[in-house]
């Protein structure tokens, strides 16, 4: 599926920038839907999964 390949690829990317390194609240959910962090295509193809139940 496109959209899972997608995702897969910018996690796997982000991964080897080292993005997830310093994560504090390891392993635990994020609530908080803030765009900030991320840029604006991440942030509505992760709006989307979540509102279609693929994320929680």
């Amino acid at each position: 599926n496109f959209i899972d390949r997608l995702v897969e690829d910018l996690i796997q990317e982000s991964m080897s920038r080292g993005d997830f390194n310093n994560i504090k609240p390891s392993g635990k959910t994020l609530h908080e839907r803030n765009p900030h962090y991320m840029d604006f295509t991440t942030y509505k193809i992760n709006e989307i999964l979540i509102d279609n139940g693929k994320m929680s």
